[in-house]
């Protein structure tokens, strides 16, 4: 569940996304659960050129620092593809509950999102987008 307004991806990232979801299988792949919620996500984004997309949205490669709401605690992560994730070098699969919960969000917004450990509330605090 998210409190915000539009997801909004570049049509590079949708396309990459879309193409990782109808290839992931096998045990590395993430549950089913987790792929309809992205589904949702993708289905509801607004689709725009590189160049339309706010400086400030969060996409695969960014580097998010996020506030949990319930403990205070400030994480920063990059989003990235199952292939390129890495949770002690804090690299999140963008197929992950949070890495869902974020994408295609601005700095400033509130996403509410369940993850393994119940219903958390993140504020994305910052991002960083690569040039």
């Amino acid at each position: 569940m998210v409190l915000n307004d539009q997801v909004i991806l570049t049509e590079n990232d949708f396309n990459i996304i879309m193409a990782n979801l109808r290839s992931a299988t096998g045990p590395g792949a993430f549950s089913g659960k987790d792929a309809e919620e992205l589904k949702v996500e993708l289905n509801r984004a607004k689709v725009v050129k590189p160049e339309k997309l706010p400086a400030d949205i969060v996409r695969l490669n960014s580097i998010v620092k996020l506030l949990d709401e319930q403990s205070k605690k400030i994480i920063e992560v990059t989003v990235v593809l199952p292939a390129q994730a890495d949770l002690a070098a804090k690299r999140i699969s963008v197929f992950s509950p949070v890495g869902t919960a974020i994408i295609g969000y601005p700095k400033g917004k509130q996403v509410k999102w369940q993850v393994p450990g119940g219903e958390k509330l993140f504020t994305i605090m910052e991002v960083n987008n690569p040039s």
